[in-house]
């Protein structure tokens, strides 16, 4: 037996079951609290089941015990020796990976997809949306290109979809999405770990995307893909 395939064996042996060993560091999390760095070997070698992140524990420096948002559950958060990003793992999704019962390729993907669409939050589309509403009172305020109304507003793609334009540029480029290494920033927003595949993408979609502002209901009625937001 090799050693990975050893060490995989123990992991369960310890953990039992996906349900247990939920239980179980669940239990540990709660024991030592928010800001608690955790020790546990096994729990450090769970990391490497993670399903879609590539984690060395042997160049993890610590873990720590964060509270994660919204929900403000306890969840694990590691650094590498050389990094300074701190980066959520799921605990979980480890578990599930770990006893063969995680469906990697359909969660993986809804990840990296997430995270190309932060990418375009900090680029043209941002800039269109400063430029036609105004902030008022925690509010950005414009007029709704559809029914004209003036109240909070979104920001739409217009004429070609978001959608449109990510499909092509995954076509062009030939990425295979598994293959792409994301983190989770502080604001729980997914980022591409390659800054130049972020810049080069950013670059694309915004060549080829046109805006518009649409009032929350205008916007749901026509499909926001889920881009509602000033950024």
């Amino acid at each position: 037996m090799s050693v990975e395939r050893k060490m995989q064996q123990e992991l369960k042996d310890h953990f039992i079951n996906v349900t247990r060993g939920k239980s179980m560091i669940t239990k540990k999390l709660q024991s030592l609290g928010v800001d608690a760095y955790v020790q546990d070997p096994f729990i450090l070698q769970l990391m490497k089941f993670h399903p879609s992140k590539t984690i060395n524990p042997d160049n993890i420096e610590y873990l720590v015990i964060k509270p994660r948002l919204p929900y403000k559950t306890l969840s694990l958060y590691y650094k590498y020796k050389d990094s300074e990003i701190v980066d959520d793992v799921s605990y979980v999704a480890c578990i599930k990976n770990l006893f063969g019962v995680f469906e990697k390729e359909k969660s993986f993907k809804s990840d990296i997809k997430a995270a190309f669409r932060s990418v375009v939050h900090h680029g043209a589309k941002y800039m269109y949306f400063v430029e036609h509403a105004s902030p008022v009172n925690d509010q950005w305020i414009g007029n709704c290109s559809e029914c004209g109304i003036s109240t909070s507003m979104c920001v739409d793609h217009f004429n070609i979809s978001y959608a449109l334009i990510f499909d092509r540029y995954i076509e062009e480029t030939k990425l295979n999405l598994m293959e792409i290494q994301i983190y989770e920033a502080e604001n729980n927003e997914l980022r591409l770990y390659d800054t130049e595949l972020a810049d080069h993408f950013r670059t694309f979609h915004d060549n080829l995307a046109q805006f518009r502002l649409l009032c929350k209901s205008c916007n749901s009625k026509f499909g926001s893909y889920g881009y509602c937001s000033k950024s």
